[in-house]
């Protein structure tokens, strides 16, 4: 029970440091995001949760932490990022009643714009991201707003996982879900030699999902294809995709997303 109340004090305390922030004005001013109301990152892409009654509240916390960039809230929720979200991000899931803000800092320079133009990607995030995407040591595509990492050594896909999600948190094995982002991939991998790379992918049933879950719908299957192995690589010899056990040696491609 003395355990109980400590911890019930030490979280009173937080509280009302928090609340006193925010009367204070120390907290960041943020901007409403319409385009992604209703919806909500996987828990695994957040920096902290907690419920709030308050968005003064939720706000003055996501000023506490250092990198927090944007909430999600509503009034059992209050989410805090370390990235700025767009309707296009694939780590988003359905949720009714949140909104989404952006701490006004990471806003000021798209205030021309109108919010239409900043939710598809105004100029300002762009740049953000590509900063973001050259500190990482990662390559910047700006024709297709891809930050992405090729990896010349050779791990299980297991391994692979781990070292994308080391370098950041957002990383992932590169996802091909479109006839564009084949031939995106494929330029690289022809570049370095057309070798086997690892791909996004596991085998659920006759399905194959994506890291948050979701159905993969599009392939460019090596005839034959699919086999009954779990994971998905490229053919060394037509760079098309085909099944894997996951314990071969093979190169890969990290993607921040």
């Amino acid at each position: 029970m003395i355990i109980v109340d400590i911890i019930m004090r030490f979280y009173a305390l937080k509280v009302l440091l928090i609340v006193m922030l925010a009367k204070e004005g120390q907290t960041k001013d943020v901007l409403f995001w319409e385009y992604l109301c209703d919806r909500v990152v996987s828990d695994n892409s957040i920096l902290f949760l907690s419920s709030e009654q308050s968005l003064l509240v939720c706000v003055a916390k996501c000023s506490m932490y250092p990198g927090c960039t944007s909430i999600f809230y509503s009034k059992s929720l209050c989410k805090g990022s370390t990235i700025v979200y767009s309707p296009l991000s694939p780590e988003l899931i359905p949720m009714l009643g949140t909104r989404y803000y952006i701490l006004d800092e990471f806003t000021n320079c798209t205030k021309q714009l109108s919010l239409k133009d900043y939710a598809i990607g105004a100029p300002c995030v762009l740049e953000k991201r590509k900063e973001y995407c050259n500190d990482l040591n990662y390559t910047w595509d700006d024709e297709h707003g891809i930050c992405y990492r090729y990896h010349t050594e050779r791990l299980r896909i297991k391994d692979c996982k781990e070292k994308c999600r080391s370098e950041d948190l957002n990383s992932r094995l590169f996802l091909i879900d479109s006839e564009q982002m084949f031939y995106f991939v494929l330029g690289i991998i022809v570049a370095h030699g057309s070798e086997s790379v690892y791909l996004q992918g596991t085998r659920s049933g006759d399905l194959f999902l994506d890291n948050f879950g979701r159905e993969i719908t599009y392939f460019k299957w090596e005839p034959g294809e699919p086999e009954s192995d779990t994971y998905i690589r490229t053919d060394s010899d037509t760079n098309l995709q085909k099944t894997s056990s996951g314990l071969g040696l093979k190169r890969f491609i990290c993607q921040v997303y």
